[in-house]
């Protein structure tokens, strides 16, 4: 699932991370958290993260206003959500080309194109961290393999 969520990420130039409405530290850390990776890997793309800012949990991270329009043909992601009802949003989010579930909660409603939900999981931000943990060998993998294919290829050539 974590090889799928990736592919779709790398075909979109936007990105906007939603959470449910009165989050909690696991929604809003699930959200920031992605957010701040995906910019990591992908300095180049606009990456959102939206819903109604709660001062009390401004330590976590704060949201940013975009407009409606951003969302169409954009990739939204869903972070701690279970249902569509819940999403922190006005309804913005259907003009998405594509939506991704991303949860810990059993899955009563499968709102997204794509559901990765696993309610094994303590917290949907110990989801994040997991993915994190297979994105990043991922990508580390795709970076170092090309290198070390040429190497080889080298040195097969001069023996």
């Amino acid at each position: 699932m974590i090889n799928d969520i990736l592919k779709k990420v790398e075909q979109y130039s936007t990105i906007i991370i939603l959470r449910h409405r009165n989050p909690d530290p696991d929604a809003i850390g699930s959200q920031t958290g992605l957010a701040a990776i995906l910019h990591e890997v992908f300095p180049q793309k606009n990456i959102y993260v939206t819903g109604i800012d709660l001062p009390v949990l401004n330590w976590i991270g704060q949201m940013q206003n975009i407009p409606d329009s951003t969302f169409k043909d954009a990739l939204v992601i869903t972070v701690d959500t279970a249902n569509a009802r819940r999403i922190d949003n006005n309804g913005a989010y259907k003009q998405a080309a594509e939506i991704i579930k991303i949860d810990h909660h059993p899955n009563v409603d499968p709102f997204g194109d794509m559901n990765w939900v696993d309610d094994t999981f303590s917290s949907c931000a110990e989801m994040i961290f997991s993915f994190t943990e297979k994105f990043l060998i991922l990508n580390s993998l795709k970076r170092l393999l090309p290198n070390y294919i040429q190497e080889l290829s080298v040195i097969l050539s001069v023996s």
